[in-house]
């Protein structure tokens, strides 16, 4: 393994580039530093459809937690959904489907022509 590549920088140093445009700096700042603000994070309706879920959530807590009988039902029910989930055909199931899709994320099915011609 050789680390002399003197050679391979000159040859990339002699060749022929192209000028940037003059106001390429320009145009950059404009597009990252100097953008003005973007949108706001939540538009109006967003941001009362959030206050109201959080509004009912809330009201839900307070009303399990001032009801014994359906705190006690909710729970047992989690513990039923819990149960389910832990089923070994469940689980065997599960873990296939997690298996298929990464095994179809490693897959690259783009034809070798559109690779080599750039299209995708």
């Amino acid at each position: 393994m050789s680390d002399d590549f003197d050679e391979l920088d000159r040859a990339l140093f002699a060749l022929p580039l192209e000028e940037p445009p003059a106001d390429l700096r320009r145009s950059i700042l404009a597009a990252t530093v100097d953008a003005p603000p973007d949108a706001p994070f939540l538009r109006g309706w967003e941001a009362a459809l959030v206050g109201t879920l959080l509004a009912l959530a809330a009201w839900l807590v307070l009303a399990v937690a001032n009801d014994a009988r359906l705190s006690a039902q909710l729970v047992a029910g989690a513990w039923e959904l819990v149960a389910a989930f832990l089923q070994p055909a469940t689980l065997a199931w599960l873990a296939a489907g997690l298996a298929t899709a990464l095994c179809l994320s490693l897959v690259n099915l783009t034809p070798p022509s559109a690779l080599r011609s750039g299209r995708r």
